[in-house]
């Protein structure tokens, strides 16, 4: 079966150490965690694939592309950012922006102040990046294609990131919304964020949607704005969610930085 969820993973986990005899609990007597999985040394293949020290040739590419995509941004989408002096000049953070389209990422990177897209990461499903002849280009891109149902290699991969100082972009609905609207955050990136105590920058892309809607075969102009809220730390949604009683910590993170995202709509 598919593991696509935070649950799904963790209840695999426990169900597989049932069948083994070692039962739900680690020799410590303590409950088999999330941040127990994520901890681990993550593997030599998964290491290679991530390029967490650019040189110079990685930034003239960084600068180029994001150069040649804003220009396109900006004639067939009156491209608009408002809040960039929120990204914090150093890592680690995460950004959380809403998933509307295929352009999303490529909206971000051009979005991000200059001085953020080289310690910037993304994490992108493998099916978009088997093209032959581009696999190095990715890793350049700073960009971590895994298939849907490795979330154990993305979880690592993005706690690696993260306890390296660097800054990741996820999408926490964990697939572009069929009808505009932010869907529910899925609360790995609540497991995240409360792992590593990475702040949180909610995100609002409005106009990708209407650009390129899922269904579409092909993008159509028109406005694309782009607003950043304040990093916020996870304790402070922790210790909001608990007012509202709430007592899952992972999904009152994920359920406070979509409400701060949502909010961003009416700026």
């Amino acid at each position: 079966t598919g593991i696509f969820t935070v649950k799904d993973l963790v209840e695999k986990i426990q169900h597989l150490l049932k069948a083994s005899g070692t039962g739900q609990r680690r020799s410590t007597g303590k409950p088999l965690q999330i941040e127990d999985i994520m901890s681990q040394p993550i593997s030599e293949e998964l290491m290679s694939k991530i390029h967490i020290r650019s040189d110079l040739f990685d930034r003239y590419l960084t600068v180029l592309f994001r150069s040649i995509l804003y220009i396109i941004l900006k004639v067939f989408y009156r491209f608009t950012v408002r809040g960039a002096d929120n990204i914090p000049r150093r890592g680690p953070y995460i950004i959380c922006p809403n998933h509307v389209s295929f352009l999303d990422g490529f909206i971000i990177a051009c979005a991000v102040p200059s001085y953020a897209i080289t310690g910037l990461f993304f994490i992108g499903f493998r099916q978009y990046f088997k093209a032959f002849g581009i696999r190095s280009m990715v890793r350049r891109a700073r960009i971590l294609p895994v298939d849907a149902d490795q979330i154990i290699e993305a979880m690592q991969a993005s706690r690696f990131i993260i306890k390296s100082r660097k800054a990741l972009c996820i999408f926490p609905e964990g697939e572009r919304t069929p009808d505009g609207k932010v869907k529910a955050f899925k609360k790995g990136v609540g497991v995240l964020a409360k792992d590593t105590g990475a702040r949180l920058i909610p995100v609002f892309i409005e106009g990708a949607f209407e650009a390129w809607p899922r269904g579409r075969r092909f993008p159509r102009p028109g406005r694309i704005r782009v607003r950043f809220g304040v990093p916020v730390d996870p304790r402070q949604l922790l210790d909001e969610a608990r007012g509202r009683g709430l007592e899952d910590d992972d999904e009152a993170i994920a359920q406070g930085i979509r409400d701060r995202v949502i909010r961003l709509k009416e700026i």
